[in-house]
């Protein structure tokens, strides 16, 4: 049998929920390539980094595809509050673009894109 004593308020507030890790020094001087993308792309996957202007600056992206071929779903990646493009892109990657082509984006203040990790800005993007 378990009991409850008492009641306990916890405020969970944005910095224990979004937790961007510094950009990673390999990541390109734009933070825009993604880990082991030379050896990606010597398996036939092409990259197109860009990036999209918002409201609260530019959101970073990847698209990722296997050549020319037309008539692949896209999927669209985000990493999360404890990854980026350049540390997870990789996994991902490897597990959907046989069957389609694939948008990664990093959130708001993770790995170059501009913005602060709030819902804020979360909500903008």
């Amino acid at each position: 049998m378990i009991t409850l004593s008492g009641c306990v308020t916890v405020r969970v507030d944005e910095s224990k929920v979004f937790l961007p890790q510094t950009p990673h020094a390999q990541s390109g001087a734009t933070a825009q390539q993604i880990n082991n993308e030379d050896y990606l792309v010597g398996t036939g996957v092409k990259f197109e980094h860009f990036k999209l202007p918002t409201d609260f600056g530019e959101l970073k992206l990847t698209h990722a595809s296997r050549g020319n071929v037309i008539d692949r779903p896209l999927y669209v990646m985000c990493m999360g509050t404890s990854g980026d493009r350049y540390r997870s892109g990789q996994y991902y990657l490897n597990r959907v673009i046989e069957t389609g082509d694939v948008l990664l984006f990093d959130y708001p203040g993770y790995n170059g894109s501009d913005g602060a990790p709030s819902v804020a800005d979360f909500a903008a993007a």
